[in-house]
This record gives C-alpha cells, sequence and structure tokens, in this order.
C-alpha cells in the first residue's frame, strides 16, 4: 500500500460524541431494568468488594491492551522493524481506543499507523502488521466462541432466541472474514476476481450503487494482503506468538468478569466457568453489531446469560462493574496512552526539526 489514511479527527471526534450519548442511554437503561438497583448500591457493593479479586480485574483489563501491543511487537520485530514494549503499547492503545469508539474492528488500525509512522515504520510494514493482527484477532475470536460452545453447549441453549442469533451472526460472520483473510493472502487475485463479479452482478440488479468505489476498495485490500503475504512469509513462529497474544489478549478482556464476580462474593447457581463462558458469548455476540463496542447488544446477552445463574439483582451489578470495567475505563485508559503517545510523537519531531535548523 502506498499510504495509510490518516486519521478523520472530524469523524472520529463525531464517534466519541456518540459513544458518550450511547453510553449514558445504555448505562440508564440497565439501571432503569434493574427497578431496585441504584448507583448507590452498587458503590456500596464495591466498597465491600475483595481488593485482591479486583485487583486481578484491573490487571486483567490492563492485560487486554498489553496483550494487543505484543503481538504487534512480535509481528514488527520478524519484519525487521523491532520496537520497544512502551511503543508496542501505544500502537496497542490506539488501536483499542478507536476500535471501542467506532462501529468496526478495523476502526483503530489508522491511529496505529499513524504512531507507527511517526516511529519511522514503512508504509508497507505497517500495512502488514496490522491486517496479520486483525486476521489474527478474528480467528483467536472463533477458536474462543468453538471451544465455549464444546465445554458448556447447555449454557448456548439457556440464552433467548435473539441472543442466540446475534451470537451465531457474528461466528459466521468472523469465520467468513478469516476465510476472506486467508484467500486474499493465498489467492488474492482469484478472490479479487470473484468479489468484483459479485459486485457487478449487485450493481446490475440494483441492489448496489457506487460500482467503482467498491471495485476500487477491493483492488486496494488485494494489493495490501499481497504486501502482508510477502512481509509475512516464512513466519511460522512469529505469526504463532502473535495468535498467542491475541487468544491471551480475548481471555483477558472476558476474565475480568469472573474476577469482578469474585470479588463482589454473589451467590451463583453454577461455576466460575459459567460466568466466563457467558461472557465469552456475549463478547462473540456483539462483535459484528454495527454500534461503537457492541454498546447495548453485549449488555443484554450478558444479561440473559446469567438469567436463572443468580439473582436479578446481582446479575445487574455484575453487568454494571464488569462491564465499566472492561470496557468503559478500559477505553478512558487507552485513550490516554494514544495521547501521551501522540504528545510524545509530536515532542520528538519538534526536538528534531529545531536540531535541523
Amino acid at each position: 500500500m502506498k499510504d495509510i489514511d490518516i486519521i478523520n479527527w472530524k469523524r472520529n471526534a463525531m464517534w466519541v460524541v456518540l459513544t458518550v450519548l450511547i453510553s449514558v442511554l445504555t448505562i440508564k437503561a440497565v439501571f432503569a431494568a434493574a427497578k431496585t438497583l441504584s448507583p448507590a448500591e452498587v458503590l456500596g457493593m464495591l466498597r465491600h468488594a475483595s481488593p485482591m479479586w479486583m485487583s486481578l480485574s484491573v490487571i486483567s483489563m490492563l492485560g487486554f491492551i498489553v496483550m494487543e501491543g505484543l503481538s504487534l511487537m512480535c509481528l514488527l520485530d520478524h519484519m525487521g522493524h523491532p520496537t520497544t514494549f512502551v511503543k508496542g503499547l501505544a500502537y496497542g492503545a490506539a488501536d483499542q481506543f478507536f476500535s471501542a469508539i467506532t462501529p468496526s474492528a478495523s476502526g483503530g488500525q489508522p491511529a496505529a499507523a499513524l504512531l507507527m509512522r511517526g516511529h519511522n515504520v514503512p508504509a508497507g510494514t505497517i500495512t502488514a502488521s496490522l491486517f496479520m493482527n486483525l486476521t489474527l484477532y478474528t480467528a483467536s475470536t472463533v477458536v474462543i466462541g468453538v471451544v465455549c460452545f464444546a465445554v458448556r453447549p447447555n449454557l448456548f441453549m439457556r440464552f433467548d432466541w435473539f441472543s442466540r442469533g446475534l451470537i451465531i451472526f457474528s461466528t459466521v460472520v468472523l469465520i467468513a472474514l478469516g476465510l476472506f483473510f486467508l484467500g486474499m493472502l493465498r489467492k488474492g487475485e482469484l478472490i479479487t476476481r470473484v468479489g468484483c463479479s459479485i459486485i457487478d452482478f449487485l450493481h446490475r440488479k440494483g441492489l448496489l450503487k457506487r460500482k467503482k468505489r467498491w471495485t476500487r476498495r477491493i483492488e486496494r485490500m488485494r494489493r495490501e494482503h499481497e504486501v502482508c503475504a510477502e512481509k509475512i512469509s516464512g513466519a511460522p513462529m512469529a505469526i504463532a506468538m502473535a495468535f498467542i497474544f491475541n487468544v491471551l489478549q480475548r481471555i483477558a478482556q472476558i476474565t475480568v468478569t469472573l474476577t469482578v464476580h469474585k470479588a463482589l462474593g454473589g451467590h451463583i447457581h453454577g461455576t466460575g466457568l459459567d460466568v466466563w463462558v457467558v461472557q465469552a458469548f456475549s463478547q462473540i455476540g456483539s462483535n459484528c453489531v454495527p454500534i461503537p463496542g457492541g454498546m447495548g447488544a453485549a449488555d443484554y446477552i450478558m444479561l440473559d446469560g446469567f438469567q436463572g445463574m443468580m439473582t436479578r439483582e446481582y446479575a445487574y451489578s455484575l453487568q454494571i462493574v464488569s462491564r465499566g470495567l472492561s470496557f468503559y475505563i478500559c477505553t478512558l485508559v487507552s485513550a490516554v496512552i494514544f495521547l501521551v503517545g501522540i504528545g510524545a510523537a509530536h515532542h520528538r519531531k519538534y526536538r528534531s526539526g529545531k536540531k535541523q535548523a
């Protein structure tokens, strides 16, 4: 890829405002649905929570950001551009923050690319590392979903038809995306021809407008995946390590709910693994919902899964605290890390300009 899209600050500012609005409405809706639960009662539960388990919850939340950075570090190192842990952390935080405030799992890529550019990483390497990481993210999510289906099929059947539909839909979409990414890496020209044929068919039937725009997009994706295939060739160990980091990233985020449950000490009809699997299904089901962070969908699926496992009040308390930590606070921490990274990059550029002058 010759160039990488710079962050559209106006558009992302709009997404920030929209995310805040949806967040407020979602939290208000959860408290309204809980009826007897108030913010004061949730704070009271937190005051009596286990400090050890709450600390582990925070560590799990931070692990989500750290593992993203380690995965990108691993890929960049193989491509001949090793980076430091701090820089990798900034890349991971940038990716996580903008993915959280946009309705797309790849929404954070331009932000991570901007930071990489500031550290003189070549455009081809940036493209390859980010696309490979997105592919591994998709694969890790599918793997965790399959494991959850295998170990707790009865929990899946407890969900209502709407939640099951979202989980199945997201799983199918993720598998399709994974196969598409793999096809682009191995048979890019064939996939491009098929894609262009589909675009042409939909355009002739009046189901798709802007044919040239979609054709250019799929051609650009083919070129990007060609660069990626060239960069990652002969690197099974690097890809395996990055995949492990992606799996650990998903595990870390899901584990926040389990550790919060342990901290609050509420009674449940089931095991800690049941809580973990419900949260995993919640993440999968909300993954492909076109709303920033899957807000609303993630909350609905989680609460639906907790029905019959615990009291209504405790289910809402657990959902509010765990979701608040694993998504809202995690997003804020990622934003701070990203802004610090941007500030450091501008400061370095300023100092470099002064020296040249």
